[in-house]
């Protein structure tokens, strides 16, 4: 080690973020976002498990706060781990909004990230110019889409400082606006939700359809244009009409036209309701994006998702479209939004990763290069076995549907040939370590 580096720099703490840690860390974000981008299942429990470590994370960083000769750097490195860990894992994913969407889930996750924000704004506007944290012995270097010399440290504190408050007051005003109806009609939304025998009173489902006309037209008009073949420039506004057991009664087009969109199976109940549209919701949203792609299928689905850059393409020109067939302006802005959500999810491992370490290399951070410690090695097995698993499952997801349009193809083939139902045959195994051959079966036993 070189005088320079010794004098410049530190010895870094490698039970918060050695080289294990760190990689493991980093395996976690990118192994979420294959889950979530492939439609895994378990999606969400990855999601929720990196929430818990979250806390974590935010418990080891105020420990770090009291504990002597902690560096400012070393805080700065744990806030991106958090952010980055967050914005890549938590990022946006499109969800059908409840009646009451207080979960314990959505309560916990932003319970964490505002208490971050505090601290954040604490550390940047007084805690890294006091005493408290101790100053690289060269200076403090961080990442801001560059290198920002310790020169300006100062400059880009203040824009940290204010991303934290901005976040924090985000937050606050966002809980706000998203529960300001339901916690002010909180006994009568809980009765229609829960309650088929009040659902079944027409004052109560008349609420019912009031709501849902007010909160949820996007998909309203989603449920439409899929469930009837319509096109992306029709039925661009839906008003529900009524609801029964057996489908959703919308108009569109001002009343002019009216549609029955089936719910099928038919209800037992209205109280089914609510689990009812977020499972048409979700079937409708990946109907349409994979014809956003030109899916045929679910096997050429996930061959499409892997065309990132095509896909944000299509949808941008679908943005540009929407204007010429009389989209409103804030439609299409909502779209950009999402757009722009979707890049910064997508982006922001990279970005993470390349803060923490050139942080740590400017700085001149040593002892944290090593995996040589359990509290290392531990993460980092957990953060590669997760990894391996996932790629598995999309592996194995993507063998599946192979699989399952060749039988279709097969059966389609000997029903054009005459053959009747008794002769179509079914592919119960492949293995391809015989030679890449089909094991088949008839309806009669005999093997082909």
């Amino acid at each position: 080690m070189s005088a320079t580096h010794q004098q410049c720099g530190f010895s870094g703490n490698s039970d918060l973020y050695g080289l294990g840690i760190r990689i493991g860390v980093y395996l976690q974000w990118f192994t979420s976002q294959i889950a979530f981008y492939f439609h895994l299942e378990g999606s969400n429990d990855l999601s929720d498990a990196y929430i818990l470590f979250s806390i974590a994370l935010e418990i080891a960083l105020f420990v770090l706060t009291f504990q002597d000769g902690t560096y400012t750097i070393e805080i700065v490195v744990m806030f991106y781990m958090f952010f980055g860990g967050i914005l890549s894992v938590k990022g946006y994913r499109k969800r059908f909004q409840e009646a009451m969407p207080t979960t314990w889930r959505l309560l916990l996750g932003n319970a964490t990230i505002m208490a971050m924000s505090i601290y954040g704004s604490w550390f940047w506007i007084k805690g890294r110019s006091g005493d408290r944290f101790l100053a690289t012995p060269c200076g403090n270097t961080v990442f801001l889409f560059g290198r920002i010399p310790a020169r300006h440290f100062e400059r880009a504190s203040n824009f940290f400082a204010f991303l934290s408050l901005y976040c924090a007051v985000a937050i606050v005003f966002g809980l706000v606006l998203l529960y300001k109806g339901p916690l002010m009609n909180i006994f009568r939304y809980r009765a229609t939700r829960r309650s088929s025998v009040d659902a079944r009173n027409q004052t109560r489902r008349a609420d019912l359809i009031e709501w849902i006309n007010k909160e949820a037209q996007p998909s309203l008009a989603l449920f439409l244009r899929y469930s009837c073949a319509l096109s992306s420039t029709s039925a661009l506004s839906a008003h529900l009409v009524d609801i029964r057991l057996d489908g959703l009664h919308i108009s569109a087009d001002g009343g002019t036209t009216k549609y029955v969109v089936p719910i099928q199976p038919a209800m037992k109940s209205y109280g089914e309701i609510w689990d009812r549209l977020k499972e048409m919701h979700v079937e409708a949203d990946e109907a349409v994006r994979d014809g956003s792609i030109g899916a045929e299928s679910d096997v050429t689905s996930v061959l499409g998702r892997l065309r990132v850059s095509r896909r944000h393409l299509r949808r941008a020109f679908k943005v540009f479209r929407s204007y010429e067939y009389g989209v409103s302006e804030r439609r299409a802005k909502q779209q950009w939004i999402k757009m722009l959500l979707q890049m910064i999810h997508s982006c922001a491992p990279i970005y993470s990763i390349l803060a923490i370490e050139l942080t740590l290399k400017w700085n001149k951070v040593s002892g944290v290069y090593t995996v040589n410690s359990t509290g290392q090695l531990i993460p980092f097995v957990i953060g590669v076995a997760g990894f391996l698993k996932v790629f598995d499952d999309v592996k194995g997801k993507y063998k599946q549907r192979r699989l399952e349009k060749k039988r279709e193809e097969l059966n389609h083939g000997m029903g054009e040939h005459g053959a009747t139902s008794a002769d179509q045959i079914e592919l119960v195994h492949v293995a391809p370590e015989y030679h890449n051959s089909y094991g088949m079966q008839s309806a009669d036993g005999k093997w082909v």
